[in-house]
């Protein structure tokens, strides 16, 4: 798999880089490694980092890449070391078109002053334009077999995120966990004149069940025939909700998730399964089919 890792040296960047060396089979990885020197950046968030002078932002840039490549090398990635220069999102979209990566991990700290709401403002700009799947990374603490789980709701893009997970991931050190989660039905209760549709009942049809479990144990198959120690079940709750208290009770590493693409034109709005997912668990990747 063809991987750009964008790292600014910050906390959550350096996690996404922990992850990376503990995760993904380097043997199959082709990892870039970039840094972009912000020069002319719109976004609020850097304008702190461009009162300093160019050549020392340029000498930072060089350490920040270095450092992250050591580490990767040290787990025996072959590595390629991008350095760049100009508005950060700009850049790295540029180069995931160029060099068409196949996925891009990114870490995001929330340092702008929308953070906790929007994200980063270059992770919410690179994970709703980029062409090819996205990897974004809160924290790492690592330590143990690294779990992973990946949400089947009976779509093409689960499937896809199941085969991002395959060539990502390391089948040696990685458990999977592949659930689908089937939301409960609601029963109408009667008030005087009015209807309204407010109490789950915590049943579901044996059919739906069904259903639900064959879609999540064909994305087991694929999993096992791969290599992967997987298995797969079901759940009930809302999808984001129920994904992210599974994430936390089990101490997963990421969750991977299918979504389609917006564009860059369009600008990002949160609310889908994936965009409450990612702006709340660990580490998500949302993947995307690279184009042709």
């Amino acid at each position: 798999m063809k991987i750009l890792y964008a790292t600014d040296g910050f906390p959550a960047s350096v996690a996404a880089g922990r992850l990376i060396a503990e995760v993904a089979d380097p043997k199959r990885a082709e990892t870039s490694v970039v840094s972009v020197v912000p020069h002319g950046s719109r976004h609020l968030e850097h304008v702190p980092l461009q009162l300093d002078p160019i050549e020392a932002r340029r000498q930072q840039c060089l350490e920040i890449v270095g450092a992250a490549a050591r580490l990767l090398e040290a787990k025996e990635f072959k590595v390629k070391e991008e350095f760049l220069e100009g508005d950060p999102s700009d850049e790295i979209l540029g180069l995931i078109e160029r060099e068409r990566h196949e996925l891009t991990v990114v870490g995001s700290g929330s340092r702008s002053w929308l953070g906790n709401i929007l994200l980063g403002s270059v992770s919410t700009a690179v994970l709703h334009a980029s062409p090819s799947s996205v990897l974004v990374v809160h924290a790492y603490q690592g330590g143990g077999a690294p779990r992973i789980l990946i949400g089947a709701d009976g779509s093409g893009g689960a499937e896809l995120a199941t085969q991002n997970v395959i060539e990502f991931a390391d089948p040696e050190r990685c458990q999977v966990e592949v659930v689908s989660i089937i939301r409960p039905p609601e029963k109408s209760l009667q008030v005087g004149d009015e209807s309204r549709t407010s109490e789950v009942t915590g049943r579901v049809d044996d059919e739906i069940t069904s259903e639900a479990r064959g879609g999540a144990e064909q994305l087991q198959a694929l999993l096992h025939d791969a290599g992967f120690h997987a298995r797969a079940r079901t759940a009930l709750g809302h999808p984001s909700e129920q994904m992210l208290h599974e994430a936390q009770a089990d101490d997963v590493a990421l969750i991977a998730l299918g979504a389609t693409g917006r564009g860059r034109a369009r600008p990002p709005g949160m609310g889908s399964v994936s965009d409450q997912v990612v702006r709340h668990a660990r580490a998500t990747l949302v993947a995307r089919r690279t184009p042709a």
